[in-house]
Order: structure tokens, then C-alpha cells, then sequence
């Protein structure tokens, strides 16, 4: 090694102040006996609960609070809940009557009560410091399985559980970026959206182990739950005066712990290993890419941990391959700390390595940052928080990915859980069994997850039974309802129940304020309220008329198939259209990824990787305009019938490439894509900025229909016209945001859009933020100079700006003595930021 200059000297020295904790003193006598007396003084520890067993503890106490306050007499809480035995077993066989009678009780199943039950138990602990009588406890019990659940009709066995197997997950994971119309902020945050679903598929993962799980008003409930003295309050309270906190050193990196609140405590980069490997084959072929993935926090971010390492290797198809979506995330976001590797991924894929592995490096202030972030809006556009995506964040979009690919049933996270189980040697699990933790922990794993999962181990057609959700999945079923549907159905019960107060409360209100929308304090809470309230029993019923629509659709598509089945009629599956987006970067990545071909050289299997990177990569930051449906008409309503006369190629089109080489079939896991249909090209203003590359096998893409909903030729074979139009429409001009690109019909809404972003300038500098004006480095030094520059420069024109000015000057004509009698002077407006030219 060479000789240190005194820039290293001094970094070295740097990590090692960094390193040195300092040592506690030992213990003097004087210390030793205070804390032998104040040992013996103190109550018993409270235990170590995490956020949601708080947030739980609170809720079992808010309801035994809102039942003693329904008793005769209303007695205080606290003592009352002391009071619970044996000899008092009336009073818990009461609890049990008001939790199912009380207003807005949602209990369905005996389950429930008997979770409210645990929860009485460990609060009547909280604050007695001793357990429930057994005696009492089962009373408690058999009261609600024998009395309550038959006067009641609960549900006493478990629910059906779905599970997604390869099949139902690769189809997913082909439709996010093929066919699916839902709108993304960024393309980003749809790449992050395909990255969890992989890891979950792939590991089996728990949701709050990625994404953050945060309960409904958590921070209220636990300074609730913290602030009420109970058994464990201690009146002295003082700690270990002698000795000063050390600080805590991350295991992982080694830099100082930073992830201690629940919201860092998810995936970060520092948990994830991407490497580089020599010949991982080892048949002389091309160096690989490999990664680790350590899942800490299994058992909540404060309880048990047991680390667990992940790996993941290169597949051949770049839609299921989880590499290749991590290396364009970070190469979006920056996160590569080599120069050379951090803006394309040509580097990845050229090495020939003399050693046997490399480790690519992060970016030291990401160590400890979610991996999967939420987006938030700037003055130069949308930017990654620091904040993790949310639990919420992630349901609504599993709820709209299993809406939109047509599932039949309620798309839920835990199919990827029992799915993973499915793939480890066909597991099963059983309750009161540690078979989801021995093969979480990897114990029983004895290959990859990915190999067993996408067949490589053993391949079985018929395992697609086991994939509930993707056997009647139909994008065309009913999305929603119309409001003219809902005004045909007409209000339920509890809709004109509220319709009727609100009414009721709008006329008390604007007697006694002359207009309702005046009212002040607690007035306007109870409208406020009443209002929400409203709302909510509203959108209840339209999502109950939407699933009763929805159900209705697969059992008429169910029956007519088998009506056509025995009349003889034996139709081939229908193809469906082809979805062209809006975005070209989408575009070229729809391109990119929907060819499965793997009977491909290597090299092309190489520059297919590559290619989709890349096209990640630019893909990422953009703006995703909200995709218009082909059919809208028909995703609201509930009553669309099958699609009928769409002639269908036959697949021996695609028997062979242009060079002749034969296609492989496809393996079974892909059995659930459906080819597209024939329509028309492409026009011409649809396709520039970029063109998709070569294709990667002879498998031709279909003409694709665009989702703006160009209507198809008259004399094209092979199109399904429901509806023809006589005449073409003309286009619509769109005006788009300098900001966000956002395109909208009216110039107006356009201009508002770029006054909110220039709200966030608070009246200083403006910079430009379009590429070349940003690369110059041009700043406008007001709100009105960027309008001038927009108009000239960019061809945009902007809301002008209108000052009202009075005439001053016949005003101060006749002189300050008669100035009060003149009339007064009439306004002149001027546009100040107007272009002349």
C-alpha cells in the first residue's frame, strides 16, 4: 500500500472518533446501594409493546369506557373494570350483549368478540397486573359461541383464502406494464409498484416488511395510551443518572443507527447487495448479476428480528426479473455510487471480470432511506421524499391492478404469502404450525424460490387450478356505476335515513344563520360531520351496487359459456386489443417487455436487458397523462356481454421467425396472457420521440388500437365495430402545463395548473423547466418575466397578469380643494404580462 496523503490521514482519524464510545465508570458503593433500594421501591416493568399493540390497547379501552358510560349511574371506569371475577361474571356477559348491540357494531363473526375479549383481558392486566380468571374467561367465551352467535348469525369458520401461483403472478406482472391504464404520479412509482410485487412473490414477505403500515390516528392513541397511570406507573422515574447514553452503531453499515422510528424501520438500500459475478455458470459465458436482499424486522419493527438474507439471480424475461427493475430504480434515483455506472446499464452487462466477484456500492446518504418512497411535488417538479409508501398506498393500488386485469374477486396481499408457500415444496399452512416461519427463515429452503416458481425444478399445467383468482380474470368486466345507474337503483335505508337529517339540520341551520354554509362552531362540526357522514353511506352503497354488478358479469359470462358449450359451439379464446399509451416512454417499455420469447441467443437476451433499463430509466421521472378507455362506456356499467365477431388469427402466423428459426413454446406460467388482436397502425403524431427497437424474436406485434379511442378503418378485416360512427371527429387541442406536461382541453385549467406551481415561487425568482432552459441555467426574476419567456421563447401563452390602475392625474387637475367633489376617476386596466409583438 502507498503512502497516506493528509486528506486520508485525516478521514481515517475521522471513523475512528466515530467508533470510540466511552466507558462507563464503575460502580461505586454509595451507587451500588441506591440502586439495590430503589430496586426493591419500584412496580413491576410495563411490557415491551409495539406501536399496534398500543393502538390496540387503547381502542379495547375506549370501548370499555363507552359501555360503562351506557351503564345506570355512569361509575368510573377504572374501578369498575377491577371488579371483574367469577362472582361478577354478569358484568362480562354484558360487555358481550353491548358490543353486539351498540350503534355502528360491525361484528360478522365470532372471531371478532373474541379478539375484543383479549384485548378486555390484557387492558383488565394493564391495569390490575394479573390475568383474567379462567373460569371467567371461558364463561366470556361460551356466552358468545352458544347464545350470541346463533341469535346473531355469525360467522364461525374461517374465510376462503385465494392464492396467486406463478401463472396469476407473471400475468400481473405482464399486464402493469402491457395493458393496465391505471395513472401513476411518475413512471417511478408504477416501477416500484412492480418491484414490491416481485419481492413478495419471490420471498413471501410480510407487507409492513416494505411498505409502511401506519394505524389511524397512531400518534393520538399511543400519547392516550402512554398518559394514563396504570399498574406499571412508577412515582420514581429517575434512570441511570451516572452514566450517559451511548450511541447506537447499525449492524449493517456500521454508521450510526439512524432507523429507530417505525417509519425507517421497512427495506432500505442498505439491506439490499447487488454483485457482480465471474462465470456464475461456470460454462465460460458471460458474468452475471446477482443481489441479496435482508429482511430484518419480521416480527414488527420493534419486537423479535430475525435476519434473513434473500437471494435473487437474473432471469431471462425482463418483466419477472427483479434485477433488472432494482438496477433501473437505482439508476433513476441516483443511487450508484460509481461513476461510469450510474447513468446507463451497458456497464452491467460488458464486464469480464479477473476476480471472482464485485459489489456494487450505494450512495452513503441512501443507506438508510426507504427504497420504496413516495412522491411529492416541487418547484421543479415531482421529487422522492423520504417517507416510505404506506400500507394505504399500496392496497389501493393492489384493489385497482386486480380491478383492472379483470379478477373476479377482491385482489389481496396475502395470496402472494400463500402463493410463495405453494411454490416451497407444495407447503400447506395449518394453524397452531411453524411451518410459515420455518420456511420464512429459510430453514427448510433448499433452492431459489424463482427456479421452483418458474418451473425450471418440475412443470405441472394443472397447478393452475390452484390459482383461484386468474381462472375467470376478464379485463372487460364492470368497473363501476354510472350515476344515472344510481339514480335508477335509488337510495338504501341508511342513505335516506341521513338524507332526511341533513335536510332536517340544513333547515335549522339557515333559520338561524340565514344560509347554512355561514354557520360557526359547533354548528358547522355537526354540518361538517353530517355531511361526511353522507358521503360515506353514499359511497358504501355505490361500491356495494359495483360488486353485486361485478358478480352478476362472471355468472352470465360463466353461463353462456356453457350454453355455447352445448349447442356445440366451440369458439377459440377471444384476442384482445392492444393497448398503446399515451407516454411514448411507456410505449417502448410495453414494447420492450412484452416479448417472452427465451429461446433468444445470448446476446439478445443481453441487449433485450438492456434496452429495458434503459427505457426504465428515462421512463422513470416522467409524468404519466391520464389514459383515456377505449370502451369507457362499457367499464361502468354491469350488464356488457362478451365481445362477439372479432375474426382471429391463427397462430401459425407466428409458427416461424424471419430467419426461420422457430419459436419455443411458452412456458406454462405464461398460460394466462392472451394474444392481441389486428388493428390499426399507429398514427404518425402518436409515434415520435422514440421508436421501439428491433424485435427481440419474430413474434410481430399486433397493429396496435390507441386507448384515445381512434375508431377503425371501415375496410380492415378482423375489427370489432359495436358502435360506427358516420363521420370523423376532429382532435381536440390539448395545452399543456410548462410544469407538470399535463395536458388539458381548456386553456384555462391549463393556466391554473401553472399559477399553483407558481404560488410555491412566493412571488421570487421563476426558473424555466424545460430541458434546454434548465441545461442554460435560465432563471426569470419574476412571475412576469417567465410569462414574457414562455410566450417568446417557448410559444406558450400564459394567463397575463391584470393590474387596475386609477386615472390620477384628472383627479389632481382642479386641485386639492375640489378633489372631493369631482366625480371619481375611471379604472384602466393594464396587462402587464402580455406579449406584444
Amino acid at each position: 500500500m502507498g503512502t497516506l496523503d493528509l486528506a486520508q490521514i485525516s478521514q481515517i482519524q475521522a471513523e475512528l472518533a466515530e467508533l470510540e464510545t466511552p466507558e462507563a465508570p464503575p460502580l461505586t458503593s454509595e451507587e451500588l446501594q441506591h440502586f439495590w433500594d430503589r430496586g426493591n421501591k419500584r412496580r413491576p416493568l410495563p411490557p415491551n409493546c409495539a406501536d399496534n399493540t398500543k393502538v390496540n390497547l387503547a381502542n379495547g379501552e375506549r370501548r370499555w369506557r363507552a359501555f360503562c358510560a351506557k351503564l345506570p349511574g355512569h361509575p368510573a371506569w377504572k374501578p369498575l373494570l377491577k371488579t371483574l371475577s367469577w362472582e361478577n361474571r354478569g358484568l362480562a356477559e354484558l360487555f358481550a350483549r353491548y358490543l353486539m348491540r351498540r350503534e355502528k357494531s360491525r361484528i360478522g363473526a365470532l372471531s371478532t368478540i373474541r379478539v375484543y375479549l383479549r384485548e378486555l383481558s390484557a387492558v383488565y392486566r394493564r391495569y390490575t397486573d394479573a390475568e383474567f380468571a379462567k373460569q371467567l374467561r371461558n364463561h366470556f367465551v361460551a356466552v358468545a359461541k352458544i347464545e350470541i352467535t346463533p341469535k346473531f348469525g355469525l360467522r364461525v369458520e374461517p374465510k376462503h383464502k385465494k392464492v396467486l401461483n406463478p401463472a396469476g403472478f407473471t400475468y400481473l406482472a405482464y399486464f402493469r406494464w402491457v395493458r393496465d391504464r391505471t395513472r401513476f404520479k411518475i413512471g417511478l412509482d408504477r416501477i416500484d409498484d412492480a418491484l414490491a410485487r416481485i419481492f413478495f412473490m419471490w420471498t413471501g414477505y410480510r407487507k409492513y416488511e416494505l411498505v409502511y403500515t401506519q394505524p389511524k390516528n397512531i400518534r393520538k392513541k399511543i400519547e392516550e395510551f402512554d398518559g394514563e397511570s396504570n399498574a406499571y406507573t412508577d412515582i420514581d422515574n429517575d434512570s441511570d443518572e451516572y452514566v450517559e447514553p451511548r450511541p447506537k452503531d447499525c449492524w449493517v453499515c456500521g454508521r450510526l443507527d439512524e432507523r429507530r422510528e417505525a417509519v425507517y424501520k421497512v427495506l432500505c438500500w442498505e439491506n439490499i447487495n447487488l454483485w457482480i459475478l465471474r462465470d456464475a455458470l461456470g460454462d465460460g459465458s458471460r458474468d452475471r448479476l446477482a443481489m441479496q436482499v435482508l429482511l430484518r424486522f419480521h416480527k414488527n419493527h420493534n419486537n423479535e428480528m430475525v435476519p434473513t438474507w434473500y437471494p435473487f439471480v437474473e432471469e431471462k424475461l425482463p418483466v419477472l426479473c427483479p434485477i433488472t427493475y432494482i438496477l433501473a430504480k437505482a439508476l433513476a434515483e441516483g443511487v450508484i455510487d460509481k461513476s461510469g455506472y450510474d447513468t446507463r446499464a451497458e456497464p452491467f452487462f460488458g464486464t469480464k471480470l479477473g476476480i471472482r466477484a464485485v459489489h456494487i456500492i450505494w450512495k452513503e446518504e441512501f443507506w438508510h432511506k426507504p427504497v420504496f418512497r413516495q412522491t411529492a411535488e416541487s418547484i421543479e417538479g415531482p421529487v422522492k421524499s423520504d417517507e416510505p409508501v404506506t400500507s394505504g398506498m399500496f392496497d389501493n393500488n393492489s384493489n385497482k391492478l386486480g380491478t383492472s386485469a379483470g379478477l373476479p374477486g377482491r385482489f389481496q396481499l396475502y395470496c402472494y404469502r400463500r402463493g410463495n408457500l405453494n411454490i416451497l415444496d407444495r407447503a400447506r399452512h395449518r394453524p397452531n404450525s411453524a411451518v410459515y416461519q420455518r420456511h420464512y427463515a429459510n430453514a427448510i429452503r433448499n433452492a431459489l424460490v424463482q427456479d421452483a416458481g418458474l418451473g425450471r425444478g418440475t412443470e405441472l399445467p394443472y397447478l393452475d387450478i390452484l390459482n383461484y383468482m386468474g381462472i375467470q380474470y376478464d379485463e372487460n368486466a364492470p368497473t363501476g356505476v354510472f350515476d344515472k345507474t344510481m339514480c335508477a337503483i335509488g337510495p338504501d335505508a341508511r342513505v335516506r335515513e341521513l338524507e332526511r337529517e341533513w335536510s332536517a339540520l340544513e333547515a335549522e341551520l339557515q333559520a338561524k344563520y340565514g344560509k347554512s354554509t355561514k354557520a360557526t362552531g359547533a354548528d358547522k362540526k355537526r354540518r361538517d360531520q353530517k355531511q361526511n357522514e353522507l358521503r360515506v353511506a353514499r359511497q358504501t352503497q355505490r361500491r356495494k351496487v359495483a360488486a353485486i354488478l361485478r358478480r352478476k358479469y362472471f355468472k352470465e359470462k360463466n353461463n353462456e359459456e356453457l350454453d355455447r358449450q352445448l349447442c356445440g359451439v366451440h369458439e377459440p379464446q377471444q384476442p384482445l386489443q392492444k393497448v398503446v399509451f399515451h407516454l411514448p416512454e411507456r410505449r417502448l417499455i410495453a414494447n420492450i417487455l412484452s416479448d417472452l420469447d427465451k429461446d433468444l441467443p445470448e446476446d439478445e437476451i443481453v441487449r433485450r436487458k438492456v434496452d429495458a433499463i434503459n427505457a426504465l430509466v428515462s421512463y422513470a421521472w416522467k409524468i404519466e397523462p391520464k389514459e383515456e378507455e377505449a370502451e369507457s362506456s362499457q367499464h361502468q356499467t354491469g350488464v356488457r356481454a362478451p365481445s362477439a365477431g372479432i375474426e382471429r388469427r391463427s397462430e401459425a402466423q407466428h409458427a416461424e421467425t424471419g430467419s426461420g428459426r422457430p419459436i419455443a413454446p411458452r412456458p406454462w406460467y405464461v398460460s394466462m396472457i392472451r394474444d392481441t388482436m389486428s388493428s390499426p397502425p399507429v398514427p404518425p403524431e402518436a409515434a415520435e420521440i422514440q421508436t421501439p427497437p428491433p424485435p427481440y424474436s419474430a413474434v410481430a406485434n399486433s397493429h396496435p388500437v390507441h386507448v384515445g379511442g381512434h375508431p377503425p378503418h371501415a375496410d380492415e378485416p378482423g375489427e370489432n365495430r359495436r358502435n360506427p360512427t358516420p363521420h370523423q371527429e376532429p382532435a381536440k387541442i390539448r395545452h399543456e402545463c410548462i410544469f407538470c406536461r399535463r395536458r388539458f382541453t381548456r386553456r384555462g385549467t391549463m393556466w391554473d395548473c401553472v399559477e399553483r406551481y407558481l404560488k410555491r415561487c412566493k412571488g421570487g425568482v421563476v426558473p424555466c423547466p424545460c430541458p434546454e432552459c434548465k441545461a442554460n441555467g435560465f432563471v426569470s426574476d419574476n412571475e412576469t418575466r417567465f410569462k414574457n419567456h414562455a410566450k417568446v421563447v417557448h410559444g406558450i401563452e400564459l394567463r397575463p397578469k391584470i393590474i387596475i390602475r386609477a386615472k390620477s392625474g384628472e383627479a389632481n387637475r382642479s386641485g386639492g380643494g375640489r378633489s372631493t367633489s369631482d366625480p371619481s376617476p375611471k379604472p384602466r386596466i393594464v396587462l402587464v404580462s402580455r406579449v406584444h409583438t
